[in-house]
């Protein structure tokens, strides 16, 4: 759980929003209470470089294609992370 469009709701407002109205209908949503503990216990930062999944910073140009780039970004980032060792350099073509 995390941050997101839904976060400013009260669990009432919540359930209200989605039309849960089944008495017996179970709702996955933790109360408040037990959402703000969890969100307590995360780290206030975190950095990938430190762990060593980062790939170098590349450049784009005028392409318009940084959707190529983050697509491919996340990619090496994944096999770094499953693999370990050497960085690969993927391509965005």
């Amino acid at each position: 759980m995390g941050l997101n469009e839904y976060s400013h709701m009260t669990f009432e407002e919540f359930v209200a929003y989605f039309n849960i109205v089944k008495a017996d209908q179970i709702c996955t949503v933790a109360p408040p209470s037990k959402a703000e503990e969890k969100v307590a216990s995360y780290p206030t930062s975190w950095d990938w470089r430190s762990f060593g999944v980062v790939t170098p910073v590349k450049n784009q140009g005028g392409c318009g294609s940084c959707w190529t780039f983050s697509t491919v970004g996340v990619m090496e980032s994944h096999y770094l992370l499953k693999y370990g060792g050497k960085a690969r350099n993927l391509s965005e073509q």
